[in-house]
């Protein structure tokens, strides 16, 4: 249970968190609203550091991964700027991301957007896949 807690709040933080802090170094204690934003965007910002996968594409304007995160970490980089991390679409090739710029993935999304519009009842869906396979050869 401690290894997946990001944070302790309410009233066992208040009366506890000595004991919790003793016990669980690790684990983030907020005794107010502004002490579990901060450890929620924290958290927040290491798993966004997790997840752009060193690619340093600048799509984001910086000149690699790691000024990203650090801007991120100070507050000044907004994390739907990477690609990598808050992709609205995704391409795999034989199970493998392919990197798409914002740009990419727009022209991807109103491509599929405008034929599957011209469909008799397809309306306007939330979520769309399309898995292509090669054929057989031979």
């Amino acid at each position: 249970l401690i290894s997946s807690t990001v944070a302790v709040t309410g009233s066992v933080a208040a009366s506890y968190y000595e004991e919790l802090k003793h016990l669980y170094p690790s684990l983030t204690v907020a005794r107010s609203i502004e002490e579990l934003a901060g450890a929620l965007y924290s958290f927040m910002v290491e798993r966004a550091a997790e997840n752009t996968g060193g690619r340093n594409c600048r799509a984001c304007g910086y000149p690699n991964c790691e000024e990203f995160i650090r801007a991120l970490r100070i507050g000044i980089a907004k994390l739907t700027l990477c690609p990598q991390v808050s992709s609205r679409v995704s391409v795999h090739l034989d199970g493998k991301p392919l990197l798409l710029n914002p740009f990419v993935q727009s022209m991807i999304e109103n491509t599929l957007r405008g034929m599957l519009s011209s469909l008799k009842g397809v309306g306007k869906p939330r979520k769309i896949e399309v898995f292509i396979s090669s054929p057989p050869e031979g």
